[in-house]
């Protein structure tokens, strides 16, 4: 079975749920589309609603943690110098 290279948005992963697909099936297809997830209290609620488990749900709140973006390089700086004595400008 392929899996997505889309996000995985939460309706994704209800499906399986009603359709009995096991858990570690949807949190590999979670971890494999590296969706990252920003679940308020309303999302969780209707998420167990929808048959999805804590196990599920838990992987989904660890997203944040798991694929956490490099961080950005540093910004490019530039220095601009006077020369005091002549009121010329360089780079």
């Amino acid at each position: 079975m392929g899996y997505p290279s889309r996000p995985f948005s939460t309706a994704d992963v209800k499906t399986p749920a009603r359709s009995g697909i096991s858990d570690e099936d949807t949190i590999s297809r979670i971890r494999n589309s590296r969706t990252v997830y920003h679940l308020s209290a309303a999302d969780i609620l209707d998420l167990k609603d929808a048959g999805v488990s804590d196990k599920v749900i838990d992987f989904m709140i660890n997203t944040r943690s798991v694929y956490r973006l490099p961080p950005r390089p540093p910004a490019a700086v530039l220095t601009i110098w006077r020369d005091s004595c002549c009121g010329r400008q360089g780079r």
